[in-house]
């Protein structure tokens, strides 16, 4: 079967959009049905909300289910599958339906996409005409959020594949300019300002998932503020979905890192004056980062989509940041909050390659990290779903050795000793995942006071 993303476009032949979607949606199940081997490219095309009949809707996630089981996908498997809501009647009339030419299969894969566009354009028409007659302002912002999100799905749906001819002239023009920043020792994309973690990753870029995971206490959202920041410097808008903390509180962590204000007196108000005259200076200057804090507690990841996507049309989003992906708030059907957390991961993903920006994405730990003797992280710790470290593009993980009193011995397998005399003031990063680069430890010197990291010489 050929690449049903490359299939020629047939125009909607009725132009009153009296479409049978049923009639397509039953050619789909039945081919599937009688033709397994076809599923494997189908899957990739086509997802349960493109069907508007429920029985076909019910019959695809099951079939989904057995794919995932490992287990024979036919008539009866599909039946029992649906615990006999589905009868073999029931699937007769999609036999008939079905199409055993591949050329077919990828036409219809298209109509169901068009129809799927057709009546989600429609409802959403609906909504708004509604919204906007009863004078509801909420409903209008909501339908227009959601209406931007959907056009972003749209977008990526219709982008299709490439040909080498297109493809070949922008990996030239990517190497070219990797060679001349390798040359100038100046990496490309978002910069941390540690030169071991940005030479070794070789700064943060378009398209990727950086997961930054750690137990609570390590710095996770200190380090995100230090790259939002960081990128800001380099003339970069960043939207930053802090769901933990309110958005003064992270201006307050922007405002210490960049003063020798003590934290204590700062929150308590009692500065000197000439401490005030820095901190409004500071303050001065900061207001000028292109950073918008969004601090709406509970967001879903609708409201991120939705938000972002805006943002980006209107030239404003070249990072996002997500603080953190288990307080993203739940709207859908998915009540396993594994399967949730699941897509989401693969919803944010999607959001970086549509909008072709970094994605920062901050995880929280689970407790089996803190019963090693060495408290190092590991990709098992992710909590709630592996799907997050098959999504990610680079995983960072933090760890501060002084927060567990951790000695050299503890940590005799990294041979840190020979690297630092201390291990006070030191944050351990340890890139277990870089799809484009490398992988390793890096050591770092944090100021606990003020929650900024930087290099170790060695």
């Amino acid at each position: 079967m050929g690449k049903i993303a490359t299939a020629t476009r047939t125009k909607t032949k009725n132009k009153n959009f009296m479409i049978d979607y049923k009639k397509t949606e039953d050619a789909i199940i039945g081919s599937i049905i009688s033709r397994p081997a076809i599923f494997d490219e189908v899957r990739t095309e086509i997802y349960e909300d493109y069907f508007t009949d429920n029985d076909n809707k019910q019959i695809y996630k099951s079939i989904l289910e057995l794919k995932k089981k490992n287990l024979e996908i036919n008539l009866l498997s599909v039946i029992n599958s649906t615990k006999g809501t589905i009868t073999a009647s029931d699937i007769a009339d999609k036999f008939n339906n079905s199409i055993y030419d591949d050329r077919h299969v990828e036409t219809l894969i298209i109509q169901l996409k068009e129809n799927y566009i057709i009546k989600k354009s429609m409802d959403y028409s609906f909504r708004f005409a509604s919204a906007v007659a009863s004078q509801s302002f909420e409903e209008i912002i909501g339908t227009i959020e959601e209406m931007n999100n959907f056009i972003s799905g749209v977008a990526q749906m219709s982008k299709g594949a490439r040909s080498m001819f297109e493809i070949i002239p922008d990996c030239l023009q990517q190497l070219l300019k990797r060679k001349e920043n390798f040359e100038n020792q100046k990496p490309t994309g978002i910069l941390s300002t540690i030169n071991r973690m940005d030479l070794k990753i070789g700064g943060f870029k378009g398209n990727q998932m950086i997961v930054i995971a750690a137990r609570p206490g390590m710095g996770k959202t200190s380090f995100a503020v230090q790259l939002a920041k960081e990128a800001a410097k380099q003339d970069k808008h960043c939207l930053f979905f802090s769901l933990e903390m309110g958005d003064t509180q992270i201006g307050d962590k922007i405002i210490l890192s960049q003063t020798s204000v003590d934290p204590d007196r700062y929150k308590n108000g009692n500065l000197y004056d000439q401490e005030l005259q820095e901190v409004h200076s500071v303050m001065s200057e900061l207001q000028q980062l292109k950073i918008e804090i969004d601090d709406k507690p509970n967001s879903t990841i609708q409201y991120i989509e939705s938000q972002a996507t805006l943002k980006k049309h209107m030239g404003l989003c070249d990072a996002i940041f997500v603080d953190y992906i288990g307080l993203i708030g739940n709207e859908s059907k998915l009540n396993v909050r594994e399967q949730y957390i699941a897509d989401v991961s693969r919803r944010l993903k999607g959001l970086s390659k549509t909008l072709d920006v970094p994605v920062f994405v901050l995880c929280q730990l689970n407790r089996e990290v803190e019963k090693r003797s060495d408290k190092m992280p590991q990709k098992s710790d992710l909590r709630e779903s592996g799907a997050v470290e098959q999504d990610a593009d680079i995983i960072i993980f933090i760890m501060r050795p002084s927060e567990y009193n951790l000695t050299f011995n503890d940590l005799s397998d990294y041979n840190l000793d020979k690297y630092v005399s201390d291990l006070n003031g030191i944050t351990l990063f340890a890139i277990d995942k870089n799809r484009e680069g490398g992988t390793g430890l890096v050591i770092a010197r944090n100021n606990e006071a003020v929650n900024t990291f930087t290099d170790v010489n060695y």
